[in-house]
C-alpha cells in the first residue's frame, strides 16, 4: 500500500500534465474548421487515447510484465517523446507568430497602416497556420527520429581526467567507471544491459561505481532484465548508491539483491582503496536525499561516512544528486560523482532541468573540491536523447602538481 499511493498520485500528475499539453495540441492541430467532422472526430480520439496511454502503460507493465506490456510501454514513451518535440516545435512557432503580430500591430502605427493589416492577415491566415503546423510536424519526426536513434546504438565511451591534490603517486592513474541513470525497465532491458557491461569490462577499470538509478520496477519484475550487471569486474570491486528510482521501486528489496550477487552497497559508508595498505584512498557513499521520505531507510549522512577518517587520504564521494555538493565541499571531498539530471536528456527540456538543477552536467570546481556530474548511461520516460548524449564515464585520476 505504501507504494501504492505514489503511484497513484504520480500517475494523476502525469495524467493531468499529459491531458494539458494533449489539450494544446487539439486545439492547435486539429480544432481546424476545414477538417472534415469524421476525420476531426477519428484524431481528437487517438489524441486522447495517447494522452492515456503513458500513465496507463506504466501500471500496466508492473502489474503484468510482459513482452507485450514492454512493447506497450515503449510505444507510449515513443509517443511522449514525439509529442514533446511536437508541443516544443508547435509552441515556438506561435510565439513567433504572435511576437510578430504584436511588432506588425506596433508599427502600424508608424508605418502604411493597409501594409500592416495585410500581414496581419497573413499571419492569423488559414494557410500559414497550416503550414507553421506542417513545419512543426516534421521538425519533430526528425527529432525524434534522432533522438531515438541514439539510443540504440552502442552507448559511448567518455574519458575524463581529473586531478586530485594529495593523490598518492601510487595511485597516479586510477581508473574509475562511473555508471549511473540506467533505469532498467521498460525501455531498456537485458540486452542494454549485457551491452554496457561488456563495455565497461572491457576497459579493464580499477573500480566500478554505480550511482542510483539503476532500475524502473521491483525485483520480482526486473531480476532476469538486470542480471547481466553481475558480471562487472574491477581490480577494487565495484560499489552501488541508490538513486531516488530505488526507493518507488523497493530499495530493501534491491539493496539485498545486489549484495547477495557481490555488488558493495554503501550507505553512509566508506571504504579504503589502497595501492598497498594505508597508501590509497577513501570511497564514500550515502543513500540518495529522497530516502528522507521513506520511513525505515537509512537517511544520507556524510558526517557519519566520514567520521574518524585520516583527512590526509583524499575521498571520493558518490552521491545520486548533484545538489549534495555543497555539503559534500564543506566537508573537504576531492571529488564527487553524480547523476540524476541526465543532462536534460532531449533538447529543448535541458534548459527546463537546467532551471531546477544548479549542476547540469560535466566536471564543476569549487576550491579543492570537484564534482561530476555523469549525462546517464540509460534513458528515463522518452527512449530519446537530443544534444545530451549517454556515456559510460571512464574518469582518471592524476596526482596535481606540487
Amino acid at each position: 500500500m505504501n507504494r501504492v499511493l505514489p503511484m497513484v498520485l504520480f500517475g494523476s500528475v502525469v495524467t493531468l500534465v499529459f491531458g494539458s499539453w494533449h489539450f494544446y495540441l487539439w486545439l492547435r492541430l486539429i480544432r481546424d474548421p476545414q477538417l472534415p467532422v469524421a476525420v476531426a472526430r477519428l484524431l481528437t480520439a487517438l489524441l486522447i487515447a495517447a494522452a492515456l496511454l503513458v500513465p496507463l502503460a506504466m501500471m500496466f507493465t508492473i502489474v503484468f510484465p510482459s513482452p507485450i506490456g514492454r512493447s506497450t510501454v515503449y510505444a507510449a514513451y515513443l509517443w511522449l517523446g514525439f509529442s514533446f518535440f511536437l508541443l516544443a516545435a508547435t509552441g515556438t512557432g506561435d510565439l513567433l507568430r504572435l511576437s510578430i503580430d504584436g511588432g506588425v500591430h506596433v508599427a502600424s502605427w508608424l508605418t502604411k497602416k493597409e501594409f500592416a493589416a495585410g500581414l496581419v492577415a497573413v499571419l492569423h491566415g488559414v494557410a500559414f497556420g497550416r503550414a507553421l503546423a506542417a513545419t512543426a510536424a516534421l521538425l519533430a519526426l526528425t527529432a525524434a527520429t534522432s533522438g531515438a536513434w541514439q539510443v540504440r546504438q552502442p552507448v559511448p565511451i567518455k574519458e575524463v581526467a581529473v586531478a586530485i591534490a594529495g593523490l598518492p603517486a601510487k595511485m597516479n592513474g586510477l581508473t574509475l567507471v562511473q555508471l549511473t541513470d540506467l533505469h532498467v525497465g521498460a525501455p531498456l532491458i537485458r540486452p542494454f544491459v549485457q551491452q554496457v557491461v561488456d563495455r565497461t569490462n572491457a576497459l579493464s577499470p580499477d573500480v566500478i561505481v554505480i550511482t542510483g538509478d539503476l532500475i524502473d520496477g521491483p525485483v520480482a519484475v526486473l531480476a532476469d532484465q538486470v542480471a547481466p550487471i553481475f558480471e562487472l569486474r574491477a581490480r577494487h570491486g565495484v560499489f552501488f548508491i541508490t538513486g531516488n528510482h530505488e526507493y518507488y521501486s523497493g530499495v530493501a528489496e534491491w539493496t539485498a539483491y545486489l549484495r547477495e550477487h557481490g555488488i558493495r552497497v554503501l550507505e553512509n559508508e566508506r571504504v579504503a582503496i589502497d595501492a598497498e595498505p594505508g597508501v590509497g584512498i577513501d570511497l564514500v557513499g550515502v543513500p540518495d536525499l529522497e530516502a528522507r521520505r521513506f520511513e525505515g531507510s537509512a537517511k544520507p549522512d556524510l558526517a557519519a561516512a566520514l567520521a574518524g577518517r585520516d583527512r590526509g587520504r583524499p575521498a571520493i564521494l558518490l552521491a545520486h544528486h548533484p545538489r549534495q555538493f555543497d555539503e559534500a565541499a564543506a566537508a573537504g571531498i576531492a571529488l564527487q560523482l553524480s547523476g540524476h539530471t541526465h543532462g536534460g536528456q532531449i533538447f529543448p527540456f535541458g534548459g527546463v532541468v537546467a532551471l531546477a538543477e544548479k549542476y547540469l552536467a560535466g566536471l564543476y570546481r569549487r576550491d579543492d573540491a570537484q564534482l561530476y556530474v555523469s549525462r546517464g548511461t540509460g534513458v528515463w520516460g522518452p527512449p530519446m536523447r537530443l544534444f545530451a548524449p549517454a556515456e559510460i564515464t571512464r574518469i582518471v585520476l592524476t596526482a596535481t602538481p606540487p
